[in-house]
């Protein structure tokens, strides 16, 4: 069960960070002001307190909700950052694997998971995977660059969130561990609208492409809400570990969206192949695959 909502969850992801990627370099040019849009209305959730939610019961759960949600905001505020300095096909990979590679190892020492065999080296492919996909040779880029960094910064931030929300989970169950550690992210959202770039770039949007923006910004919220619960459920009934190696799909997905419209709608999103590249991605895809089946 926890698999299929994993596999659906970042599947809808997959989608979202293509969004991301448009809706970065056409339309919204500060990465704050969109972890703003994208973080604050996870504030909604607060007005679920009063129906039952239970409260985190000590300094310790007070400490895993807060750092859920704060971790989570600081890998997106790390991953857009990446995404604008480079592709999102080459920077999303590599937040993925160092995603699923920090949840085993944190997973392991911290929540005491213990994987078959054949689940290590699916996640070992899902991994390698999108090692392969994230090395980038393009006009742009050739090798390390800050791009990178902060993608494997951002990988480290959301599987720190993911681990504390497994402890949320465990000692006040999901849903009142949704509304905590969601409603922190929503929170700390909140606070950057102190950024005057936030707030001269909120204030100064009009006109029609004010509207297109928004719509965009709503449509790709929707699905990204969507996306976390399927994920979040998947995590509080599942292993974490496991759940955040399917972050392979996600990119496997945004890969093949990348280059249909680049090659059928390249006003719309377009980004350039060295040559092999493309059969390095196809090579990438095909791991991805293999460790698919071995996990599931």
């Amino acid at each position: 069960m926890f698999i299929i909502l994993a596999i659906t969850g970042y599947a809808l992801l997959g989608v979202v960070a293509l969004l991301d990627k448009f809706i970065l370099s056409k339309k919204i040019s500060s990465t704050l002001t969109y972890s703003f849009y994208i973080a604050t209305p996870f504030l909604i959730l607060f007005l679920a307190i009063p129906f039952g939610i239970q409260w985190p019961f000590s300094i310790f759960d007070w400490l895993f909700v807060i750092g859920s949600g704060l971790f989570f905001l600081a890998g997106l505020c790390l991953m857009f950052s990446g995404i604008k300095k480079s592709e999102i096909s080459h920077v999303g990979p590599l937040v993925g694997a160092s995603v699923s590679l920090s949840s085993v190892i944190l997973g392991r020492l911290l929540l005491g998971e213990i994987l078959p065999l054949n689940k290590i080296i699916g996640i070992s492919f899902l991994i390698i995977g999108a090692l392969v996909i994230s090395f980038e040779k393009s006009k742009k880029h050739n090798g390390i660059h800050l791009g990178m960094l902060w993608g494997v910064l951002a990988g480290v931030c959301f599987s720190v969130s993911y681990i504390a929300t497994k402890f949320v989970y465990n000692d006040l169950g999901f849903w009142s561990g949704l509304v905590w550690s969601k409603g922190i992210l929503g929170l700390g959202g909140l606070f950057l609208f102190l950024s005057p770039i936030v707030r001269k770039e909120v204030f100064q949007k009009n006109g029609a492409k004010a509207k297109t923006c928004k719509g965009i910004v709503v449509i790709n919220l929707i699905l990204s809400v969507v996306a976390v619960l399927m994920i979040q459920y998947a995590i509080s009934i599942g292993i974490v570990s496991v759940v955040s190696a399917f972050e392979g799909l996600k990119y496997a997905i945004l890969i093949i969206l990348v280059a249909l419209l680049s090659w059928f709608f390249p006003n719309i999103l377009k980004e350039d192949y060295a040559k092999g590249e493309i059969i390095q991605e196809m090579v990438a895809i095909f791991v991805i695959c293999v460790g698919l089946v071995l996990v599931v």
